[in-house]
């Protein structure tokens, strides 16, 4: 009786080995360098956005103070509106940049809590 209880168990081993082989566990955490390259770029895009804008209204602002046009109040006037329309353009397209950047970590960051919870919880994965 003992005997059969004994290599029940030591069957029942076998199968656990075997299913034990054909499971693995999740990795800790996962690198997506696609997503990470996309999210850096993102990032990239919005700063070099304000960088391009200021510095294309400073240099017109110091090209229209340095010439000799007769007219400078109203050419002062129309890059002022130009700077309020290319200002707010700016904000616009540079807070969607990061958005989309901040979304893009978001995804990653949801991905490792989830294998991390997985691992913690001691779920495998069939390979």
């Amino acid at each position: 009786m003992e005997a059969e209880a004994s290599s029940q168990v030591l069957r029942d081993a076998g199968e656990d080995d075997e299913d034990a082989a054909s499971l693995a566990v999740y990795p800790d955490e996962r690198h997506y360098p696609t997503l990470e390259a996309m999210q850096r770029l993102h990032k990239l895009f919005g700063y070099t956005a304000v960088v391009l804008v200021f510095v294309y209204l400073l240099l017109r602002f110091v090209g229209l103070i340095a010439s000799d046009t007769p007219n400078l109040v109203e050419e002062l006037i129309l890059l002022s509106q130009t700077a309020v329309v290319l200002t707010f353009t700016t904000v616009v397209v540079t807070g969607t940049l990061f958005t989309l950047a901040e979304g893009i970590k978001l995804a990653i960051d949801l991905q490792n809590n989830t294998l991390r919870m997985a691992n913690r919880n001691g779920r495998r994965k069939r390979d």
